[in-house]
């Protein structure tokens, strides 16, 4: 149960820095106009898109730090997807969330 609660962490945690805190991976245009023009805006203004792709780092992460039992390559290629969008659903539930609590205080 705590590694759910680490991985969940983790995943929001990571997608709330790139999409907020790392200005840089922006590109200038969205910058000054806050119009998505590359494939990078949109992946780091979609808090689904970019959360999948938290995900199955947080779970490589996770894998490198913890440990998983020995499994074929193929549970691993499908706990990795399955981590990714658990962690999209995650992400996107919480952003919502946090959303509408900052748009009604």
């Amino acid at each position: 149960m705590e590694l759910i609660i680490a991985f969940a962490m983790l995943s929001y945690g990571l997608c709330f820095g790139f999409a907020n805190k790392i200005p840089f991976l922006y590109s200038e245009g969205f910058r000054e106009t806050g119009e998505a023009e590359s494939f990078i805006d949109r992946l780091l203004s979609c808090t689904y898109c970019l959360g999948f792709h938290c995900g199955w780092l947080s779970a490589t992460l996770m894998w490198c730090f913890f440990g998983f039992p020995a499994l074929p390559w193929y549970s691993f290629v499908f706990g990795f997807v399955i981590c990714g969008f658990a962690s999209a659903a995650w992400c996107y539930v919480i952003d919502s969330a946090v959303r509408w609590f900052e748009g009604n205080a």
